[in-house]
């Protein structure tokens, strides 16, 4: 919490006073967020170095235009490939799915892909299932790989091992970074 404080006064402080240096220290993060590496404490100190460096560089809002009528085609008019055709691509994917967010912003409490939504279904429950009715349907093997935060991860792990150790999909979860967020 200490750093959230931090992170966003600091970045705004940045922005408005044309610094191109950090307003905290290594030493400030590991005091801060104790749990955060030495290594990790060193790569988010240097990025926000890179991002100091880079603050003119902005995204020109005026240029960006929505692609025109050829670029989009339209899902009707796809044509569709053959089973085989679609196994054989299937067996090249891999689904990466962000699993990290909480359910603060729609009034709940913990991790979004755990809370109930449906017939006492979760979240991660609907997306397991869609990939195991993939791999069915195909004779395929799609891992699902998903990416936690560190408010996630506990909570996903339990329910990885207590109802989905024989599912059809090759299941695999790692934790996200904790660098703090930099606006």
């Amino acid at each position: 919490a200490a750093l959230r404080a931090l992170e966003s006064r600091s970045a705004s402080k940045v922005m408005a006073s044309g610094r191109t240096s950090l307003p905290f220290t290594a030493a400030d993060l590991q005091r801060l967020e104790p749990t955060m590496s030495d290594q990790e404490i060193a790569g988010f100190v240097e990025l926000c170095k890179r991002w100091l460096g880079e603050r003119g560089r902005q995204i020109e809002w005026e240029k960006i235009q929505l692609p025109d009528q050829e670029t989009v085609i339209p899902y009707s008019t796809m044509q569709r490939c053959s089973d085989d055709a679609a196994r054989r691509l299937l067996w090249k994917l891999d689904i990466v799915k962000v699993n990290g967010g909480l359910g603060t912003t729609m009034g709940c409490l913990g991790s979004k892909s755990v809370m109930e939504v449906r017939d006492g279904q979760k979240f991660l429950d609907i997306t397991i299932e869609q990939v195991e009715h993939l791999n069915n349907t195909y004779g395929c093997n799609v891992p699902l790989i998903l990416m936690n935060s560190f408010d996630s991860h506990e909570d996903t792990e339990s329910i990885l091992k207590s109802r989905y150790s024989d599912c059809n999909v090759g299941l695999l979860s790692f934790m996200q970074s904790e660098y703090p967020r930099v606006w």
